[in-house]
């Protein structure tokens, strides 16, 4: 999949439902910003304007996927914020913790 995503500009992700975006997590970790539709799990992710864009409907997503084709300055500033912010955030250590701290949650209600 890395490879796949290491040679776009941008990701889309307009799925109607998410849960956790990977697909879109992964591409941020390798300097991609993203075009997210606007749906519980991927508003969750990013700061729209920041790491990328929020669409809400077709006309949206032309806006925002033009806006990032044609600034290629704002697209890489774009994707770095995405990169910094899955180090901050999403990486695997952060991840493992927040298992780690779940599971511990769990036995200790249990």
């Amino acid at each position: 999949m890395y490879s796949l995503l290491s040679v776009g500009d941008v990701v889309l992700n307009t799925s109607h439902a998410e849960g956790q975006p990977q697909a879109a997590l992964e591409a941020m970790s390798l300097g991609k910003p993203c075009l997210l539709t606007a749906v519980p799990g991927n508003i969750n992710i990013i700061e729209n304007g920041v790491e990328g864009y929020y669409v809400h409907n077709q006309d949206d997503l032309v806006v925002a996927a033009r806006k990032l084709m044609l600034n290629q300055k704002l697209r890489q500033q774009m994707g770095e914020n995405a990169r910094r912010l899955v180090e901050q955030k999403y990486s695997l250590k952060k991840e493992l913790d927040a298992y780690e701290q779940l599971y511990h949650q769990l036995l200790i209600k249990h």
